[in-house]
């Protein structure tokens, strides 16, 4: 190899770098979302109440390579109108002090995945979905392989705990995918994470609600 040669082999990997952050620097930024999910529900006996974790962010960056950085903010406005626009139509909706149950809610990561199917496995450096989860507080991203497929579904990794008179009675720990896809641009990003948010509450009343959990109004004792 000649030296010429040599010098233009040592820039290929800078030239991709480049490239690559090049191609990745568009941002979409994604607000407080205005999401009213469906719930199979019948009207309910008792006062319900939501609480988010501390752990749910407000402020949320994501990054996927072939997919634009998306930059989520007040997002926890948007769980807790979700919450109330799911819920008004079946229970009585009080705060946390007044009322007979609460439910608990924690989102602890967000991503945009490949399939509907696929799962964000948190701490995966070889994960298929191909994005990188970096918390506005500035915690370490976690790295994914890279993914050539440019439609995503915004995806939750999320706890919901129901509490009684302080005491859970049911818990559920799993993923909300969107049923909406995105190809990148600001207002499909939106739909997507908007989708993804009415799935969350949407299995939260199929498990907790339908599945034969009744509250216990607090004028009964």
């Amino acid at each position: 190899m000649t030296k010429l040669e040599g010098r233009i082999a040592m820039l290929f990997p800078a030239i991709a770098m480049a490239f690559e952050l090049g191609c990745a620097a568009r941002v979409v930024n994604v607000g407080a979302l205005d999401v009213a999910p469906k719930l199979p529900l019948p009207r309910q006996e008792g006062r319900l109440a939501l609480a988010l974790a501390p752990a749910t962010p407000d402020a949320i960056r994501i990054q996927a390579h072939g997919f634009p950085v998306v930059e989520v903010s007040a997002f926890r406005a948007t769980l807790r109108r979700a919450f109330e626009r799911a819920f008004a139509p079946s229970f009585a909706l009080a705060g946390p002090g007044t009322s007979d149950a609460v439910l608990m809610v924690e989102v602890t990561d967000i991503a945009f995945v490949t399939e509907r199917n696929a799962r964000a496995r948190r701490g995966d450096r070889h994960g298929a979905f191909g994005a990188a989860i970096v918390l506005a507080h500035g915690s370490v991203p976690q790295v994914h392989k890279a993914s050539t497929r440019r439609v995503r579904y915004a995806q939750l990794r999320f706890a919901a705990t129901l509490r009684e008179r302080g005491a859970p009675v049911a818990r559920l720990v799993g993923l909300a995918t969107a049923a909406q896809a995105t190809a990148g641009s600001e207002e499909s990003v939106a739909a997507s994470l908007g989708s993804a948010v009415a799935v969350l509450y949407q299995r939260i009343a199929r498990e907790f609600f339908l599945g034969g959990i009744a509250l216990v109004s607090r004028e009964e004792h």
